[in-house]
């Protein structure tokens, strides 16, 4: 039971095995399928690609703008009647390699992950070539590009597609009979996209007149460079601007808002005109040990109910010193009347008649 569980692990493994190195050298038989692109093209390999995977791509190549990044182009090679094209459907990235501003490599562990990515997600799909990025230095191919094209992308068929993604430049070489030659277009869900045709800078195209061209060309990548970063402050400059702008146009409606709404607390809290309202109300205030009550007209008004409750307590106190200032008036005036009464008389007067001795 083990000894048959271990063949079959065993089978599995060779058969993984082997579609890793049918993936990697293009071994397999061309699948048979319409070209989305026109009819009549003389390109060295006709190169369909998905809209999916291109714009999985580009925003791969656009994460870094300092350094190179890479990845594995992961489809089929197919076939019509007009011969065999390159049909790229998804991407891999090349995580865990080894990247710099000009240069990149793909380590081990980088093939590891690729790999089982590979047979986890596309399992019916192989590998047709791999992509690379240049930003801002153009889309010629490098001496260290042309060894892993060469060493690790060698089957026929197989492409190198290098993008800038500063310079929006993209490039697309194939290995055929004569060499590494370069495509001039390929196709995106059947919309056709150009390349930069430039020869590969190669030690086998040495001489003054190649040195020349790439002196000419290293310039020109130099120049876009420059223009590439004006253009990238120019539009920081312009963003920051805006967002300034954006920031004192908000901070003003706030403070415009702010205005408004204290100014409508302001005139819903204020004291309304008083009107005389059509009742009485009987109110007994206390003085010492007497008891006063006083009828009060009721006078409405609308006041905040902080203002309203001393305004209430303010006309208690007026009364009570009301009340009393009239019960000291009163007494004022009982001891007053009390003190002008005439006093009475100490001898009667004597009426004339018989008791004068006369």
């Amino acid at each position: 039971m083990g000894s048959s569980k271990r063949k079959d692990e065993s089978s599995g493994a060779k058969e993984k095995d082997k579609k890793r190195e049918e993936s990697r050298d293009g071994a397999r038989k061309p699948r048979w399928k319409k070209f989305d692109g026109p009819a009549g093209t003389s390109e060295p390999i006709r190169v369909a690609v998905a809209r999916e995977a291109y714009a999985a791509l580009t925003a791969h190549a656009k994460e870094d703008l300092e350094s190179e990044i890479c990845g594995v182009l992961v489809g089929e090679f197919c076939e019509d009647d007009r011969g065999t094209f390159v049909d790229v459907r998804e991407i891999i990235r090349g995580t865990a390699a080894r990247h710099g501003a000009a240069h990149v490599t793909y380590t081990q562990e980088t093939w590891n992950r690729i790999h089982e990515t590979l047979d986890r997600d596309f399992p019916d799909l192989q590998i047709v070539g791999w992509y690379h990025s240049h930003p801002g230095f153009g889309v010629s191919l490098s001496e260290h590009d042309l060894f892993i094209q060469k060493n690790f992308f060698a089957a026929p068929g197989q492409i190198g597609l290098v993008v800038d993604p500063l310079g929006g430049d993209e490039a697309i070489c194939v290995n055929t009979a004569k060499g590494i030659e370069y495509c001039s277009r390929f196709w995106v869900e059947g919309r056709e996209r150009e390349c930069r045709s430039e020869k590969p800078a190669s030690k086998e195209s040495d001489g003054a007149p190649a040195g020349a061209e790439m002196l000419q060309a290293s310039l020109k990548s130099v120049e876009t460079r420059l223009s590439q970063l004006v253009q990238t402050v120019e539009e920081e400059r312009v963003a920051n601007h805006r967002m300034l702008l954006g920031l004192g146009m908000f901070a003003a409606m706030v403070i415009i808002a702010a205005a408004l709404y204290v100014g409508w607390q302001s005139y819903e809290s204020r004291a309304n005109p008083l009107k005389a309202v059509d009742a009485n109300h009987a109110i007994v205030v206390p003085v010492g040990d007497k008891l006063y009550t006083f009828v009060v007209k009721v006078i409405g008004c609308q006041l905040p109910p902080d203002v309203e409750t001393k305004y209430r307590q303010a006309i208690l106190d007026q009364f009570r010193g009301d009340i009393e200032r009239a019960e000291k008036a009163m007494r004022d005036a009982g001891e007053k009347a009390k003190g002008a009464a005439p006093a009475p008389a100490d001898n009667a007067s004597k009426a004339p008649g018989k008791g004068d001795g006369k």
